[in-house]
């Protein structure tokens, strides 16, 4: 009898216990990806086995399941989003974020179909085209770096030659990296993000990397060169924030003479690269002084007689801001009189792009609560649902032409002319501030015209063939600088 209740006596504790782990564990694990956005194209919400990370599908951006594919490549991901573009040129997601955080974003593009029909589209952030996705290429990953202006960011995808596809979107917040650093309206698109030491096909991502950073190994060239790895090592005396992750820098290259790093395959033209290299001094025998090395890139010398150890500390990180074309070297030479050679445990490579400006944000504010508006009456409308992104930049929307002033890019007409439009006119269309021409003509609006104010640039209305009803509003007529007017 004592044996049985001590039994359950110890199977309850477990089970409490197990609770109350369970009850600690479920929320911190929630807390973690805050700040994280995951989109699975083309497949039900999921969580990743391996990293926990929760995927949610895109189908609330694009509930359309004709543009899904099955890609058969052994990526962990078997689908992509195939968007059969017939207006406006591009196809975006709108992703929240908090204005002035920094964070990272990533596409995943896979593609598998015919490999005779080419296949090319830009990536966009904001408006600030970074890269360019070519198939037959069957999987590229495209990640940027950049600071929220506004409460949402625009990742889009922008026809050039076939239809634009993608399989997964990431977002995360970059708490306390200072990747932009002294780069005011500027955003980054990683060009190589490589953890030194580690095996070949190793990946060091979320949750060992709070904000998901994607390291991966890199095959060593040079055989003179030697990984190691100090699985206990630790940061010893840094007074700032280690931006890597320590399982990243318990792993390390090492060469008695020289360590070369070379990236080939830059844009032809004269662009601004940002190069941060990082350091962790594993060997805890190693005296300030002994380990000297010279930093140069593009044979230019950054930095004469390094010392990993100079200032107290066994880490330290650099960056340095250098334009190059085409090619990009990095090379730590053992300097003068030091007994050992050089050693880097990781480095990143970023090319910098200077932030487009948006469309006023005043006219995109009303352009898109006229979308939501004609929405109530108009679901599934091909037109409504090409509107995505900047509605002026880097094309207009099927339906609008944008002009200038004073370095501002501003809506000036809006033609909906035969969309198969229905419901009443949106009201929000009288807010277009510089809207000059207003065409809604064989259409099927209903109910009254709106009331338009005063201040109105209009100077061509056409609402002809229409279901419209109601008293005419004088306002139309005393427009000051209507020219013409086309009812009935």
């Amino acid at each position: 009898m004592m044996e049985k209740l001590v039994n359950n006596w110890v199977s309850s504790l477990v089970f409490h216990c197990f609770l109350i782990c369970l009850f600690f564990l479920l929320p911190q694990s929630t807390s973690a990806q805050e700040g994280f956005i995951s989109l699975a194209c083309c497949k039900d919400n999921y969580t990743d086995t391996q990293t926990n990370i929760r995927w949610e599908s895109d189908y609330s951006w694009f509930p359309d399941k004709t543009g899904c594919q099955k890609i058969t490549q052994a990526t962990g991901y078997d689908e992509t989003r195939i968007f059969n573009i017939d207006f406006s040129g591009k196809r975006c997601y709108s992703l929240e974020t908090i204005k002035g955080q920094d964070y990272l974003i990533r596409g995943t593009f896979l593609y598998n179909g015919d490999t005779v029909l080419k296949q090319s589209f830009s990536i966009l952030v904001g408006v600030t085209n970074i890269s360019q996705v070519n198939f037959p290429k069957e999987l590229e990953v495209v990640e940027g770096v950049f600071r929220a202006t506004k409460r949402y960011i625009d990742f889009c995808l922008v026809k050039k030659v076939g239809s634009p596809y993608i399989s997964q979107l990431e977002l995360r917040e970059l708490k306390g990296l200072k990747y932009l650093q002294g780069l005011s309206f500027k955003v980054l698109k990683v060009v190589k993000r490589v953890d030194l030491g580690s095996q070949e096909g190793d990946i060091i991502r979320y949750p060992t990397d709070p904000s998901d950073r994607i390291w991966k190994s890199e095959p060593g060239s040079d055989p003179t060169s030697k990984p190691n790895q100090v699985a206990d090592a630790k940061v010893v005396n840094y007074k700032g924030n280690v931006e890597v992750p320590l399982q990243v820098l318990q792993t390390t290259l090492a060469n008695p003479n020289r360590l070369e790093f070379t990236e080939n395959d830059l844009d032809a033209d004269d662009s601004m690269y940002r190069v941060i290299l990082y350091f962790l001094e594993l060997n805890q025998t190693v005296q300030p002084g002994t380990r000297l090395f010279d930093i140069f890139i593009n044979s230019e010398e950054k930095e004469t007689r390094f010392d990993i150890l100079g200032n107290g500390s066994n880490y330290k990180e650099l960056s340095f801001d250098v334009n190059a074309n085409g090619f990009l070297n990095v090379t730590l030479v053992k300097a003068s009189g030091s007994s050992l050679g050089p050693i880097c445990n990781a480095y990143e490579i970023f090319q910098v792009f200077h932030w487009e400006q948006e469309t006023n944000p005043n006219d995109v504010n009303v352009i898109l609560d006229v979308k939501r508006e004609l929405l109530v009456s108009n679901q599934h409308n091909k037109v409504l649902d090409s509107w995505t992104g900047d509605p002026c930049r880097p094309s207009p929307w099927e339906g609008l032409t944008c002009g200038t002033m004073n370095g501002s890019t501003l809506i000036t007409k809006l033609n909906l002319s035969s969309m198969n439009l229905n419901g009443p006119i949106p009201p929000n269309i009288t807010m277009l501030a510089n809207l000059n021409t207003l065409n809604l003509s064989h259409n099927g609006f209903t109910g009254e015209i709106p009331v338009f104010p005063s201040s109105s640039m209009l100077t061509l209305v056409d609402l002809r063939s229409n279901d419209l009803s109601g008293p005419f509003p004088k306002s139309l007529l005393m427009l000051p600088h209507l020219e013409m007017l086309y009812i009935g």
